[in-house]
């Protein structure tokens, strides 16, 4: 008598047992397929019904927009403002320097942004930013 490992994966669950060619009756692998397919369509209805759900809060942004008359068009606009980028008040400004280069009178800082490379190779040989600052006078 021949002995089959047979494997049965049941929505991620697998399930082993041995067992021989004449134990495996026929109509009792037609009943148990079919209460899986049964288990699976009443699974699907399950998860269809949780993503119709309604999300949190749903129930009182209709009150609020019952309440204050707001419509779809008012909630665009609403949604438009609050994605819009927001822009530095100092964007386009110019900013006087504050450090500049003792080597080369013309290349100036802000102190703003990256450090420059004339700056950052002074400063690797032992000099201290504060030796480049602008003295305004």
């Amino acid at each position: 008598m021949k002995q089959y490992l047979c494997t049965l994966t049941v929505l991620g669950v697998c399930l082993q047992a041995n067992t021989t060619i004449e134990t495996l009756d026929p109509m009792t692998r037609t009943e148990s397929l079919q209460s899986i397919q049964n288990q699976i369509a009443r699974l699907k209805a399950k998860a269809a019904k949780l993503k119709r759900a309604e999300k949190p809060g749903l129930k009182q942004l209709c009150e609020v927009l019952r309440r204050y008359k707001l419509g779809l068009k008012d909630v665009e606009v609403a949604l438009a403002i609050s994605r819009q980028k927001r822009e530095s008040k100092l964007r386009g400004r110019t900013v006087a320097p504050k450090y500049r280069n003792p080597d080369d009178k013309s290349e100036t800082w802000t102190g703003r942004g990256r450090m420059p490379r004339w700056m950052t190779a002074l400063i690797k040989k032992g000099k201290r930013p504060e030796d480049f600052l602008i003295v305004k006078g």
